[in-house]
This record gives structure tokens, sequence and C-alpha cells, in this order.
């Protein structure tokens, strides 16, 4: 696939719980195609990172971009050699986190 484009989304900083940090949230978007003829295919990552009103917003921008990376990098890595199936089963098997899937795996 080929790059065709990306963008970032609003950039909002939360108004959560006063007794935690503050955090800044970004989507980033990257989209792909494999010739001139075919849909785009996208990606969005919706990226979070404490927020440090001392930077600027390029410098916020620039870590954002940094963290999209990592993140795109390691979801590489771990679904290597996994199926959906597999990711799905380690997310049930994953308390804090529920899962409802929107088909049931055929046998």
């Amino acid at each position: 696939m080929r790059f065709y484009s990306f963008s970032f989304g609003e950039m909002t900083v939360s108004e959560g719980d006063p007794q935690r940090p503050q955090t800044i949230a970004t989507q980033v978007n990257l989209g792909f195609r494999e010739s001139e003829t075919t849909p785009v295919q996208t990606v969005t990552l919706r990226i979070r990172a404490p927020h440090d009103p001392s930077k600027t917003f390029q410098a916020t921008e620039d870590e954002a971009f940094r963290m999209a990376g990592e993140l795109l990098r390691a979801a590489a890595e771990y679904c290597e050699g996994r199926d959906w199936r597999q990711l799905a089963e380690e997310t049930r098997a994953n308390k804090s986190v529920v899962f409802t899937p929107s088909h049931t795996p055929s046998n």
C-alpha cells in the first residue's frame, strides 16, 4: 500500500477528575491505497498524553505523532502471527476490558 493522506483531528484537554493530572487527546488519521483506482483505507488513532501547558502546539503535535508511531509499531508486532479470534479471546480474558463481539466466531 502507498501513503495517501495524513491529518490531525481535534485536540482537546480533559476536564475530568481534579485529583488526576489533565490529559490531552488528539486524533491522528492516516490514509493508504493500493492504486489510484482503489478506495483509500484509513487508520484513525486516538492518542492521549499528559497535558503540559508549557509545550507549544507544535511540540504537542510532534509528541502525538511520535506516540502514534509507537502504537502502530506495537500493534503490528503484536498482531503478527495472531488472528482476530486470538485477540478477541485475549481481550475476554482481560478482566478490565468489557468486550461485546459484533458477531460470534465460527468454529
